[in-house]
């Protein structure tokens, strides 16, 4: 977790997001989808205590980015093991 385009940062989350969140909707369309998406999303300890990062801002950005997309989205409460939302 570090500023700039090559480190984790609350830009790359949400850019990353939206860019995922549209790929996601594109493929629904392309099948005939007309049901909406629905995502969980989790997040565990880490963090850089330096530049205020941590894995917990980068869920809950993650989970407005999905909503504004339309996208239904759940945030799990408490840190959760990576493979259990990977």
């Amino acid at each position: 977790m570090k500023p700039g385009p090559c480190g984790m940062n609350d830009l790359v989350v949400i850019q990353s997001t939206q860019g995922l969140a549209k790929y996601c909707l594109q493929q629904n369309l392309g099948l005939g989808g007309n049901k909406g998406f629905r995502a969980v999303v989790g997040y565990d300890h880490r963090a850089n205590e330096e530049y205020g990062l941590t894995s917990r801002n980068f869920a809950v950005l993650t989970k407005l980015v999905l909503e504004k997309a339309g996208i239904e989205t759940t945030l799990l409460h408490g840190y959760v093991p990576t493979p259990l939302v990977a």
